[in-house]
């Protein structure tokens, strides 16, 4: 066996590779013995640092590294992990992207240090709750799975700042998510949602909304209370009004309403100042208000493939482009 106890990264790195299998399967590494952070190379439990190991001897691995703040077992065929992952009581990091996993563990719950948890490219189908007794998550990650639901136990993560759950199956949203009140970054992009609850207006800190490529024929005006909201991605959907409420999105600096079947903006677009991005293309705009080139910030706007006649009339002080 092999025990490191104070040497620079390089070397570890450099034992590591010229080490035979045997020994690199019983590299301890303990995270409060270096100075600086240990590489991605002894962190991370890839097939092989595992390969050829009987199942019942996998879990051993995870009782030797009771200080391990960062783990990678990334781009395994795992089904399952074993019960004595929560014993890593001072993990911040789990990233178990490109598995297998339909479930987690119940001992994750005993993760209480945990901030960041990657689960992308898995086969979860339901929101595991033994992650909402991870109290200091601040980041999840479930993109590309098979999920076709969020439980309402997901409004107890409080800390929770980034969620992710792009191209997955969900439908609806629980109005709990209106719980997470320090969430600043929702992306909901390639679902099936239809209907966003009203609650949604409760996520004030939220400034990155991304809900393209889903069902969603109207946006609820809860929205539209999202004043620190910068960026509203909804291209790709069923929408076919836009409420004058919008105009209340007084931070919005990126507006994509690409690719639905939008007739006509409401005049309170104007009132988006801050506004930098506008894409309308691929709508059935007749019409424009005639502030729709007034934004004082504004540098790219896309208002392509729509049905109206005179592009060169919006550059004139009537009211509307027809």
């Amino acid at each position: 066996m092999v025990k490191f106890t104070s040497l620079p990264n390089e070397i570890l790195d450099a034992i590591y590779s010229y080490s035979d299998e045997e020994t690199q399967n019983n590299l301890r590494v303990s995270y409060n013995v270096f100075l600086t952070k240990p590489s991605n190379k002894l962190l991370s439990l890839k097939k092989k640092s595992i390969i050829n190991k009987d199942k019942e001897e996998f879990p051993e691995i995870f009782k030797e590294l009771k200080n391990l703040e960062f783990l990678s077992l990334v781009n395994n065929n795992f089904e399952y992990l074993p019960a004595e992952i929560g014993k890593l009581t001072n993990l911040k990091t789990l990233n178990i992207e490109g598995n297998q996993l339909t479930v987690l563990p119940n001992s994750i719950q005993n993760l209480k240090k945990l901030e960041f948890i990657n689960l992308r490219h898995n086969k979860f189908k339901y929101f595991q709750t033994s992650l909402t007794f991870c109290i200091n998550l601040n980041r999840i990650n479930l993109n590309n799975n098979n999920l076709q639901s969020l439980c309402s136990e997901i409004g107890e993560l409080t800390n929770l700042q980034n969620l992710s759950v792009a191209n997955n199956n969900l439908q609806i949203l629980p109005k709990e998510i209106s719980h997470l009140s320090n969430l600043t970054h929702l992306i909901l992009n390639k679902n099936k949602i239809e209907i966003l609850p009203i609650e949604i207006g409760d996520l004030i800190n939220v400034t990155d909304l991304v809900l393209s490529n889903n069902l969603i024929e109207k946006i609820p005006c809860g929205l539209f209370l999202l004043s620190n909201l910068i960026g509203l991605n909804v291209y790709n959907n069923e929408i076919e009004d836009i409420s004058m409420d919008i105009g209340e999105l007084n931070n919005l600096c990126q507006l994509c309403l690409q690719h639905n079947k939008i007739k006509e903006l409401p005049r309170s677009i104007g009132n988006l100042t801050k506004l930098q991005l506008l894409e309308l293309q691929y709508n059935e705009i007749e019409k424009l208000p005639f502030n729709v080139y007034h934004f004082p910030d504004i540098q790219h706007i896309d208002l392509s493939n729509n049905p109206y006649d005179n592009i060169g009339s919006v550059f004139n002080t009537n009211e509307y482009l027809f």
